[in-house]
C-alpha cells in the first residue's frame, strides 16, 4: 500500500462506527455521529455509508472532496463527490471489504482502515479527517512514471491508444489554462478547441453533442455520471480528459468524455 494512506487493517465497520474496534491511522482519527438529514432509509437490500470529509487542524468541512469505495484489491466500486459541507453519501450494492479514500487538491490523499461491511442493509457513519498538504505541494502531484502507468490503464480502459484518436487527450497542463476562468467540465469543453463538439444545456445539465447529433455520455474514472452531477466534478481533481467520438472504441461505441483524476494515476 501506498506510504501515508494508513495501516491496512480489518474492522466490522460497526465496531468501527462505535470506537470498538481498532487504532485509526493519524489521518483518520475519528468517527462522528452524522446529521440526521444524512441518515435516511437504505434502499432494500443495500449499504449506504455517510460522513464528512474535514479538515483535521479545523474541523472544517472540505467542499467538493472526492470519496471512493475501493475493495481490498485496489478496485473502484464506487465514488460520490461531497458537497458544500463536506458531506458524502455513498450506497453499496453487497456487503464486502473496503476502504474509504478521499482527496482533494490542497490536501494529502487519505484512506480509511480495511472495512468489513458486513449486514445485509443498514447505514454506516464515517468521517474522515484530511491533512493539508505542505506548503507549496499541490498534494496530489503525479510522477512520471505513475503518469506512465495511468496512460496504459487508459489505453486498455478504451481498447486503443489515446494518441490514435481524433482529438487529443487534454492534459493536466491544458485543463490549467482554464482554471481560472471555467468553473466546470463544460467551460473547458466550451473554450478549448473541440470543433466536434457543441455544448448545449438544459435542465438535466449539460449536453455535449457530436457533430450536433447525440449527446454523448460523460465518465469519471470508468463510472458514468449523470448529466445532472456533470459540472460538480473538480476540474482540479482532473488529470487527463479523453473525447472519444462514435464507432472510435469498442469499449464506447456511442462515444464518451472520459475524465481521469489523480486517483487513477496512482
Amino acid at each position: 500500500m501506498t506510504e501515508g494512506y494508513g495501516q491496512q487493517r480489518l474492522a466490522d465497520a460497526a465496531g468501527y462506527q462505535n470506537g470498538g474496534v481498532g487504532m485509526v491511522t493519524r489521518a483518520v482519527k475519528r468517527l462522528l455521529a452524522v446529521l440526521a438529514v444524512l441518515m435516511l432509509p437504505p434502499a432494500l437490500g443495500a449499504q449506504v455509508v455517510v460522513g464528512r470529509v474535514v479538515d483535521q487542524r479545523t474541523g472544517q468541512g472540505v467542499a467538493t472532496a472526492m470519496v471512493r469505495l475501493v475493495d481490498r484489491d485496489g478496485a473502484y466500486r464506487s465514488f460520490v463527490i461531497a458537497d458544500s459541507a463536506g458531506t458524502y453519501r455513498l450506497a453499496l450494492d453487497e456487503p464486502g471489504e473496503y476502504f474509504l479514500a478521499a482527496e482533494r487538491i490542497g490536501y494529502q490523499p487519505v484512506r480509511s482502515p480495511l472495512l468489513a461491511i458486513s449486514k445485509p442493509d443498514g447505514v454506516y457513519p464515517i468521517d474522515l479527517e484530511v491533512v493539508a498538504a505542505p506548503l507549496g505541494l499541490p498534494g496530489l502531484t503525479i510522477t512520471a512514471s505513475q503518469r506512465a502507468a495511468g496512460d496504459r490503464k487508459i489505453r486498455l480502459h478504451i481498447g486503443m491508444s489515446p494518441s490514435a484518436l481524433r482529438m487529443a487527450p487534454l492534459t493536466r497542463a491544458d485543463l490549467a489554462v482554464h482554471l481560472d476562468k471555467a468553473r466546470a467540465i463544460e467551460d473547458v469543453l466550451r473554450w478549448t478547441n473541440t470543433p466536434n463538439i457543441t455544448v448545449r444545456t438544459s435542465t438535466e445539465g449539460p449536453c455535449f453533442q457530436w457533430r450536433f447529433r447525440q449527446c454523448i455520455e460523460v465518465y469519471l474514472d470508468g463510472f458514468h455520471v449523470n448529466p445532472e452531477f456533470v459540472n460538480s466534478v473538480p476540474l482540479d481533481l482532473v488529470e487527463s480528459l479523453v473525447i472519444i467520438g462514435p464507432s472510435e472504441s469498442i469499449t464506447y461505441e456511442s462515444g464518451a468524455i472520459l475524465l481521469f483524476t489523480s486517483g487513477w494515476f496512482r
